[in-house]
C-alpha cells in the first residue's frame, strides 16, 4: 500500500492518464471533419449489444489508475519503462486516429433501467469517433504486460490483470463503442513499445524526463 501511493508513482500515473486523455480529446475535432474509414466486419453484426457491460467499460478508468500506480511503484526502472511505452504508444495511437478516422453507429435504443442509464451517460459524454486503435484495449493490455514479467508480482495479480484485459476487449464491443478489429492494433502497439522500452535504451530519456518532473515537484 505504501508503494501504491508513493509520490513518484502518483505523479507518473497522473502523467500517463493525462497524456492518454489529452491525445484522445485533441484528435476528436479533427477526426469529426475527416471522411471516415469503415472497419465494420461481418463479425460485428453477430456481436450482441449488452448494456450490462458498461459496468466494466466505465470501471476501466479507475482500474488503469490503480494499475499505473502499482506498476510505477515497482521501482525506477519499471516506472521509466512504463512511461516510455505509454507515452510513445499514445503518440502513435493519436497519429492512427488521424490516419484512419473512424466512427461507429450506436444502438438506436440504449436500453432502460440502470444499465440503460449507464449507456446514456457514456454515449452522452463521448462522441463515436477514435475507434482504431482502442485506448481502452491498449491501456488494459499495457496494465497486464506491465506486471507480466515482474518477479515480485504475485501470480494471482498477473492472472487477474490478464482477465481484466480480456473483459475490457469484450466490453468495448458488447457496448458498441468499438468494432472487433479495434483491439488488434492496441495489443500490437502495447507489446511493441513495451518490448522496446525493456530491451533497448528507449526508457532512458523518459527516466531523465521523470526525474526533472519529480525535482520540480519536490518528490
Amino acid at each position: 500500500m505504501k508503494k501504491l501511493f508513493e509520490k513518484r508513482a502518483v505523479v507518473t500515473a497522473a502523467l500517463l492518464l493525462g497524456a492518454q486523455v489529452l491525445v484522445y480529446i485533441a484528435a476528436k475535432p479533427v477526426v469529426a471533419l475527416l471522411p471516415k474509414v469503415d472497419f465494420n466486419l461481418p463479425i460485428d453484426a453477430r456481436i450482441p449489444y449488452m448494456p450490462a457491460f458498461f459496468v466494466p467499460y466505465l470501471l476501466c478508468f479507475a482500474y488503469w489508475a490503480c494499475m499505473y500506480l502499482y506498476i510505477a511503484g515497482l521501482g525506477a526502472r519499471r516506472r521509466s519503462e512504463l512511461t516510455a511505452a505509454a507515452l510513445c504508444s499514445s503518440a502513435v495511437i493519436g497519429a492512427l486516429f488521424l490516419l484512419f478516422p473512424t466512427e461507429i453507429e450506436r444502438p438506436a435504443e440504449p436500453g432502460g433501467g440502470f444499465f440503460g442509464a449507464l449507456a446514456a451517460l457514456a454515449y452522452g459524454a463521448d462522441t463515436p469517433y477514435n475507434l482504431f486503435p482502442s485506448f481502452h484495449c491498449f491501456a488494459s493490455w499495457l496494465c497486464f504486460i506491465g506486471v507480466r514479467g515482474a518477479k515480485e508480482v504475485k501470480p494471482w495479480l498477473k492472472i487477474a490483470a490478464f482477465l481484466a484485459a480480456i473483459l475490457t476487449f469484450a466490453s468495448t464491443m458488447l457496448v458498441k463503442q468499438h468494432y472487433f478489429v479495434d483491439f488488434i492494433p492496441s495489443v500490437f502497439i502495447a507489446e511493441l513499445f513495451w518490448l522496446l522500452a525493456r530491451k533497448t535504451r528507449l526508457y532512458l530519456p523518459f527516466e531523465r524526463f521523470l526525474e526533472r518532473i519529480f525535482s520540480l515537484l519536490g518528490c
